[in-house]
């Protein structure tokens, strides 16, 4: 078990330097693209030690680490630090990383960020069921998800369900968004049922639950993440024709701290939580700018020319590597 933990470290660390250098490189400015190279190194750092250990089992061996790898965790068993392996000693701090940041993302979860939510349903605009199926229509939709209108004062506009999407919005958010804004907004909800991403994000949850241990992963899922929602971003923008629209919506729908919006009460937790909320808030918010910003003066994204194979290359290329560090 330790080696596969050391060694599941290991790649990970060397596939993100990689494919964080071929994306700056490349100056890859798909998030359709930047998402597959995300997974990637998901995926890798999961699924190769084992599969490496069943059928290649030499490279286990001290003969291997002395003149076939590039690299050998075993060549620093040797070092001690107050009697333990350095090792040892990298991989629990390593671990406790880990499961700080896996902690950090899966506590909004499980108590739900949108503590301000009142569940009774309320009416919307008359158009808003048929505005959603026209958007529907256009990203290739064969069905529209349900829109459900629920009584609540802050700005919430969320999708739900991964098996039965709906869209979820508050009255609170119609008031308001505008109808063109409004309409930028929905899309990029819609784009995320058209790309099954609420499925592909509790796939990500699951891989860094099986990786808990292993923060240069929790960090990459972030990443990942991010990538959806730009991609959203894009197939909004492009469904819509208006991306400037769509960066206002975010503008009006985004983080804001107070317990109408989600955000802590006064006096409910302590010093500390507080710091880390806000510091959540921030981080967020941060990246949402980010988005804005991109959406009005750098969309649309260059197309990339030889993707797939670029990409197909570029993931046997890496998988080799990893080959020969163990």
């Amino acid at each position: 078990m330790r080696e596969y933990l050391v060694e599941s470290l290991l790649h990970a660390c060397v596939a993100a330097a990689v494919v964080e250098t071929l994306l700056r490189g490349w100056r890859l400015a798909d998030p359709r693209e930047r998402l597959a190279y995300r997974l990637l190194v998901l995926i890798l750092p999961l699924v190769l030690p084992p599969v490496l250990g069943l059928l290649a089992p030499f490279r286990a061996t001290p003969a291997f680490a002395d003149s076939g790898a590039l690299f050998a965790s075993l060549h620093w068993r040797a070092l001690r630090i107050a009697g333990l392996p350095v090792d040892a000693l990298a991989l629990v701090g390593a671990a406790s990383l880990g499961v700080g940041l896996f902690i950090r993302d899966l506590t909004p979860l499980v108590r739900g960020r949108r503590s301000g939510l009142v569940p009774q349903p309320a009416d919307g605009p008359d158009d808003l069921a048929t505005t959603v199926a026209e958007i529907a229509s256009r990203l290739g939709l064969t069905r529209a998800p349900a829109v459900r209108c629920v009584a609540a004062p802050g700005p919430v506009l969320f999708t739900t369900g991964a098996w039965r999407p709906a869209v979820v919005v508050s009255t609170g958010a119609l008031a308001r968004l505008d109808p063109e804004i409004r309409r930028a907004a929905l899309a990029h909800e819609l784009a995320h049922v058209a790309r099954h991403d609420l499925l592909l994000g509790w796939a990500v949850m699951l891989a860094r639950a099986l990786l808990l241990f292993n923060p240069v992963t929790q960090v990459v899922a972030r990443a990942a993440v991010l990538e959806m929602e730009r991609r959203a971003d894009d197939l909004a923008a492009r469904a819509t024709g208006a991306p400037a629209a769509l960066a206002a919506g975010m503008a009006a729908l985004g983080p804001r701290r107070g317990p109408a919006n989600g955000g802590t009460k006064p006096g409910a937790v302590g010093p500390f939580n507080e710091f880390l909320a806000d510091l959540f808030t921030k981080g967020r918010t941060v990246a949402l700018e980010a988005r804005r910003r991109r959406l009005l003066d750098a969309w649309p994204p260059a197309p990339s020319p030889l993707a797939t194979a670029r990409f197909t290359l570029s993931a046997a290329a890496v998988t080799t590597l990893l080959f020969f560090v163990v």
